[in-house]
């Protein structure tokens, strides 16, 4: 399958990774942000991912610079989400690697 990428071959690795204002799929080679809309998957589970990728960030209070009450819990249900989609991404994009990498912004917030 060819993915359009910044790799000089064809793209067989996907990352599933949450970020703002993008489509949470990332070439793990070039790291180029990928468009779903023009990935062979379904209606269903392209509307899922969406969904999941506009509630990144839920678990911080950004005027503040700091997570929100339960954050911890928040990123948390968003990783278990995002690896449960990945697993469905994976199923539907035969014959590609598909990854999860999982938010970790709490976890650098507690340690400030």
């Amino acid at each position: 399958m060819k993915i359009k990428c910044n790799c000089p071959q064809d793209t067989h690795e996907i990352i599933v990774e949450a970020d703002y204002e993008t489509d949470p799929l990332w070439c793990e080679n070039c790291g180029a942000n990928l468009d779903i809309d023009v990935l062979p998957v379904s209606q269903n589970l392209m509307k899922e991912v969406e969904k999941w990728a506009i509630n990144y960030g839920e678990w911080m209070d950004w005027e503040n610079d700091r997570l929100m009450v339960k954050g911890e819990y928040l990123e948390m249900k968003h990783n278990e989400i995002g690896q449960s989609l990945t697993m469905k991404i994976k199923e539907e994009l035969e014959g590609l690697s598909v990854v999860f990498k999982p938010s970790g912004t709490a976890e650098l917030y507690k340690k400030l």
